[in-house]
């Protein structure tokens, strides 16, 4: 009986070491997980930004393109009057 009860003690320590452990192992996982996500959304935001900054130079060439246009029929009006 003192056996079983010294045993049961050191398998319950043994027991919460265990699981401890486990623990850290899976909160490691965890972490490197999102790590992970973290890094592919940090990318996906970059790939979107330089998409955006491309689109955005198109866009002011075409707006210049427009003022331009503008600017000329002003002038052509200005001289029919």
């Amino acid at each position: 009986m003192y056996l079983l009860t010294l045993g049961l003690f050191a398998g319950t320590i043994l027991l919460i070491f265990a699981l401890k452990y486990l623990s850290s192992i899976f909160s490691t996982r965890a972490q490197v997980v999102e790590r992970e996500h973290y890094l592919k959304l940090a990318e996906d935001a970059t790939a979107v930004n330089e998409r955006l900054a491309r689109e955005l130079a198109t866009v002011r060439a075409d707006l210049a393109g427009i003022k331009e246009r503008t600017a000329e029929i002003q002038h052509v009006l200005q001289q029919v009057e």
